[in-house]
């Protein structure tokens, strides 16, 4: 977004999808940045189903219309991760799990969610 828009357009792409997934989720849900274009998204109490679900409708919710940025219709679209925490988990291995998932999305084509275990890792870096 950053390279194509500038950083203002990129901003304002990260707003309204922060607006739209808000609006899509329970009122108890949270969403924060994650990194860079990243977000997280934390679904107390959901299922895995359930989660993928809700991941469903935030996918569905940021590809309906475009972000309206000076002249620019920018399309937005998104790879959703679901992972669900297990007793004894920590944060990090609950987060590696959502990853390895966010990456089989984007592999499998983007633009969708993936809340099936990987066959082989599938993380940056390995």
């Amino acid at each position: 977004m950053n390279d194509t828009f500038g950083h203002l357009g990129g901003d304002e792409v990260l707003r309204e999808a922060a607006r739209r997934m808000q609006a899509a989720l329970r009122p108890y849900d949270d969403i924060a940045r994650y990194g860079g274009e990243e977000l997280m998204v934390v679904l107390p109490g959901a299922s895995t189903e359930v989660a993928a679900q809700i991941g469903e409708r935030l996918r569905a919710a940021l590809a309906e219309s475009p972000v309206s940025f000076g002249e620019h219709a920018i399309a937005v679209t998104t790879s959703v991760g679901v992972a669900s925490a297990m007793a004894g988990d920590s944060p990090e291995a609950l987060v590696g799990r959502d990853d390895d998932r966010l990456y089989i999305a984007k592999r499998d084509g983007r633009n969708r969610g993936a809340a099936r275990a990987p066959r082989a890792s599938t993380r940056r870096g390995r």
